[in-house]
C-alpha cells in the first residue's frame, strides 16, 4: 500500500503546493476518498484498476501528474500526464513487442477550475472520465508486472532529454486514490 498523503507535490519554483500544507488533512481526505487505501499497481497483470484524483492547474506543456515509471522509454509502467493542449495522456507499457498503449482525453483540464479525473481499466478497456463524463477510451489488455514507486507531480522524463520535454506539476493535485478492482 502507498500512502498518497505522503506524496510531495511542488510548483515550478519548487515550493510546496497547497496539497503539502497539512499532511494530516491530506491523509484524512484521502482516507475518505480512498477507503481501502492507495494501492501499488505492481503485478496487477491484466486485472481491472482505478486511479482517481482532483486537479486544478493552468499549466501548459507536457506535465507529470501520476505514474509508476522508472525509465523515460519503453519499459513496464503506467503514466498519466497533461499534454501541451491541456488534455490528459494515459499510457501503459509492459516492455514487450507491441506492448504499449495510450489514450488521450477529449477534454482539456488546464483551465484553472477544479476537475475530478478517473482513469480506469475494466474488462480490457482503459477509459478516462473527467467530471463524471466519458472523455476517452481504448483497448488495454496489457499485463503489468513489477513497477517502481508511485510518483506524484514528478516523472523520470523530467530529467531526460526527450521530446516532448516533461515538466513538474504546478497546481493542486489531491484525493489521489489507486485501487485494484
Amino acid at each position: 500500500m502507498i500512502d498518497a498523503g505522503d506524496a510531495s507535490v511542488t510548483d515550478a519554483a519548487d515550493q510546496p503546493s497547497p496539497r503539502d500544507a497539512d499532511d494530516a488533512v491530506d491523509a484524512s481526505d484521502n482516507a475518505v476518498a480512498c477507503p481501502v487505501g492507495t494501492e501499488d499497481l505492481s503485478n496487477v497483470a491484466t486485472g481491472d484498476f482505478r486511479v482517481s484524483f482532483h486537479v486544478v492547474t493552468t499549466q501548459t506543456g507536457w506535465v507529470a501528474l501520476i505514474n509508476q515509471r522508472s525509465v523515460c522509454s519503453y519499459g513496464t509502467f503506467w503514466d498519466i500526464r497533461l499534454q501541451a493542449v491541456g488534455r490528459l495522456w494515459v499510457e501503459l507499457d509492459n516492455n514487450t513487442a507491441g506492448g504499449y498503449e495510450s489514450v488521450e482525453s477529449t477534454d482539456a483540464i488546464n483551465d484553472g477550475q477544479p476537475h475530478e479525473v478517473v482513469v480506469g481499466r475494466v474488462a480490457g478497456r482503459l477509459s478516462i472520465h473527467i467530471d463524471g463524463a466519458a472523455a476517452g477510451q481504448a483497448g488495454s489488455p496489457l499485463s503489468l508486472g513489477t513497477l517502481p514507486a508511485l510518483q506524484v507531480g514528478d516523472d523520470i522524463c523530467i530529467t531526460t532529454v526527450k521530446s516532448p520535454v516533461t515538466v513538474m506539476f504546478s497546481g493542486t493535485l489531491t484525493d489521489i486514490c489507486i485501487t485494484r478492482r
